[in-house]
């Protein structure tokens, strides 16, 4: 949800970022920014879902090669467990108790065979989705946020709000937001999460003054060319 919304915000922050820096109008920030939400939250989602989907796939098709591979030389199979156990530091007598212990439930040795020797982990396609819906929430939520401003102004203060307000309120919620996502970072992450905040406030500082200083360059080449 964090890595997620974190993209989403900050990709329509610089798209308002840029139209600003353009000259653009209010209607042209929403039309673009609205379009570029929804389409970015299908594409990350789409995303999600497909690559999910396919490794549940293949998590399938390589337990298969090896419930057949347990059945035909369930020995083998222990041994080279036990010898990957031994690896990592283990006494040859805790491996073989070890082992022995995970051998006696069948679906458990084959899932720990698979992540020791392939690195694959236990996926399915329920999960896969309950993800990419997660993912498609997530980015369409937050990306929504630089757009709040050019969304309820209007209707709040009808012409008595001008598009340099709109933005400069835009810039303050959505900076704000982004502090809160860096800091939920932080707590998932186990890391500062007041320090975390700031590196996302000033990653989305940032990429506000590049896209507005390429919004202003764009619109001055514009001119020049017309």
């Amino acid at each position: 949800m964090v890595y997620a919304g974190g993209d989403g915000i900050l990709t329509t922050l610089a798209i308002v970022s840029g139209a600003y820096g353009g000259n653009l109008s209010s209607g042209v920030v929403l039309i673009v920014g609205i379009s570029n939400c929804i389409a970015d939250a299908l594409n990350m989602g789409l995303g999600d879902l497909i690559s999910g989907i396919t490794e549940a796939e293949h998590f399938e098709r390589e337990k298969r090669i090896f419930q057949d591979e347990v059945r035909r030389h369930p020995e083998d199979e222990m041994d080279n467990l036990r010898q990957i156990f031994v690896e990592k530091g283990m006494s040859i007598p805790d491996a073989h108790d070890l082992v022995d212990m995970i051998a006696s439930n069948q679906n458990l040795f084959i899932e720990v065979l698979m992540n020791q020797e392939l690195g694959l982990k236990p996926s399915d396609k329920c999960g896969a989705s309950r993800e990419s819906f997660v993912t498609f929430m997530s980015f369409l939520c937050f990306s929504f946020i630089p757009l709040l401003s050019y969304l309820i102004f209007p209707s709040i203060f009808s012409a008595h709000i001008g598009h340099d307000h709109m933005f400069a309120f835009s810039l303050i919620i959505t900076l704000i937001g982004v502090f809160f996502l860096g800091f939920l970072k932080g707590i998932y992450s186990r890391a500062r999460s007041i320090w975390t905040g700031f590196e996302m406030l000033i990653q989305g500082a940032t990429i506000s003054l590049i896209s507005y200083l390429m919004g202003r360059f764009a619109s001055s080449i514009y001119h020049v060319i017309n």
